[in-house]
């Protein structure tokens, strides 16, 4: 465990736990650089948000919530049905969700066996792109360890609002999100607004154990089937399982690129999360993107000497991926241009280190795994 007034040199397998006021920007892009997970303790006290809670008991405050965001279409999750692997969402109002919130009978928690909770109808809003929607309603400040950010930069500024990165998460008791790992292969910060999750994590490489022999991820790591998934004891006895750690109000957590987790609200919960990458784990974003197109072009095979081949690949891998190559240089020549505009007499550490990054990457590029890395 590192020392807050020590610098990380080495990976460790934990999360990290610091207090803001004694955790530096110059030691959080040392964790980024190490893909170090971390959890960050007082960080939404001042944030808007806090008007959604009872002041008294820290609850969430549903006539609040109905009364800023009542008319608002929200994306809301079957915690209980799933199709490939996700879980299956609907459409609804913030006044209809508010609504079952308030009828939802909370089930007891059994935090060893998530999929034995026996929940009624239990439904999750996530994914809500919030600040997107409702653009005037400062929700929260970004802390200043995530301030760079290319992808919400770019599409905030560059596509002026069609889409971001940027959610919201309101949560009962019992809902939970199944192992996965994060789109893009993109860092992810999440902030409590209150209540209570409770994370299992899993570091890059750890998640073989957890795949059957078709390659299919399991979706709960507290109730797995050793005849389908027959490394899952492998892992349990050689690293003790997955990481566990509780994040309570206030806390905010990073989740670095390629570690993969799943997510219980041990009690009502809502937070904020954001995607996001930035020059330190740019090599990530680049492996996962041409590991995807292989596999896009893999499966297009039969269509290798067609003259639009690459144009096809291209639109199935924006499909099966978000992003495509050219999505990825359009960000990265963003990132530059934008960058060198600033000046860099003026320009901060991090703003010198992204036009670096930026401009290497867009030099032409063969379909290989990159050996960059910002350490």
């Amino acid at each position: 465990m590192c020392d807050t007034k020590d610098v990380c040199r080495t990976l460790v397998r934990a999360v990290l736990v610091y207090k803001a006021e004694e955790l530096s920007n110059a030691h959080f892009c040392q964790l980024m650089k190490l893909n170090q997970a971390c959890l960050i303790s007082n960080l939404t006290d001042r944030w808007k948000s806090q008007e959604w809670l009872v002041p008294d008991t820290g609850e969430v405050n549903v006539p609040v919530l109905e009364e800023l965001f009542g008319d608002c279409i929200v994306p809301v999750a079957d915690c209980q049905r799933s199709e490939y692997g996700s879980q299956l969402k609907r459409d609804m109002t913030m006044k209809e969700y508010m609504q079952y919130w308030r009828t939802y009978q909370r089930p007891r928690i059994t935090e060893d066996a998530w999929g034995s909770i026996e929940r009624d109808n239990c439904l999750y809003l996530k994914d809500w792109h919030m600040q997107r929607d409702v653009p005037h309603y400062l929700a929260y400040e970004i802390p200043e360890y995530f301030a760079s950010d290319w992808l919400n930069e770019y599409w905030r500024e560059k596509r002026e609002g069609h889409d971001d990165y940027r959610f919201v998460y309101i949560g009962p008791q019992g809902s939970w999100t199944p192992l996965h790992c994060d789109v893009f292969g993109s860092y992810s910060w999440s902030g409590n607004v209150c209540g209570q999750k409770l994370w299992l994590l899993l570091p890059p490489g750890e998640e073989q154990y957890y795949c059957d022999c078709t390659g299919k991820l399991a979706c709960d790591l507290t109730e797995i089937d050793h005849q389908h998934f027959p490394k899952a004891r492998e892992h349990q006895s050689e690293f003790g399982g997955p990481i566990r750690i509780r994040q309570n109000p206030g806390d905010v957590i990073f989740v670095p690129s390629g570690w993969h987790h799943q997510v219980l609200n041990v009690t009502d919960t809502i937070s904020i999360n954001h995607n996001w990458f930035n020059a330190h784990n740019l090599h990530f974003i680049f492996d996962r993107l041409c590991a995807a197109e292989a596999e896009v072009m893999n499966e297009l095979s039969f269509l290798q000497g067609d003259e639009d081949f690459e144009a096809q690949v291209e639109i199935v891998l924006r499909a099966h991926h978000g992003m495509n190559r050219q999505d990825f240089r359009e960000i990265l020549t963003f990132i530059a241009e934008k960058r060198t505009q600033q000046g860099l007499n003026t320009a901060s550490p991090d703003s010198i280190l992204d036009l670096e990054y930026s401009r290497e990457y867009l030099k032409d590029e063969p379909l290989t795994k990159s050996t960059r890395s910002t350490t």
